[in-house]
């Protein structure tokens, strides 16, 4: 994928997310990126272990954002013990584009909002 494709796409993420905004009575954790800012607050609704409502609010620079939003889909639906296992490596390849190395801590800052959040919910 082409520099422009990627941007594109990463644009495309940030501003059409379905995912933003928190759901109403959700369980909620955050992750700041403190190198430049960046944040992130992620919001689950559970129902018998399973996923059925997620979203987010966030601010700072389109990797952050747009990853948030992958991760909200990827995680749509998913019981709590799949997503328990689930990697920083596995969601760094769900991405729709590659994350350049200087950037990865913009990436991951929703990861670790995940992360927060499972020890919120055991």
């Amino acid at each position: 994928m082409n520099d422009l494709s990627m941007y594109e796409e990463l644009m495309d993420r940030y501003y059409n997310s379905r995912f933003k905004g928190l759901p109403e009575n959700c369980v909620k954790a955050s992750s700041m990126n403190v190198s430049c800012g960046d944040f992130v607050e992620l919001g689950i609704v559970l129902d018998n272990g399973k996923i059925t409502s997620i979203g987010f609010e966030g601010n700072g620079c389109i990797i952050s954002q747009a990853c948030a939003s992958v991760l909200c889909e990827l995680l749509q639906g998913k019981t709590l013990q799949e997503v328990k296992h689930l990697t920083s490596e596995e969601f760094l390849k769900a991405m729709p584009v590659e994350i350049p190395m200087h950037r990865l801590k913009c990436a991951l800052t929703s990861f670790k909002a995940l992360q927060a959040l499972l020890k919120k919910v055991g």
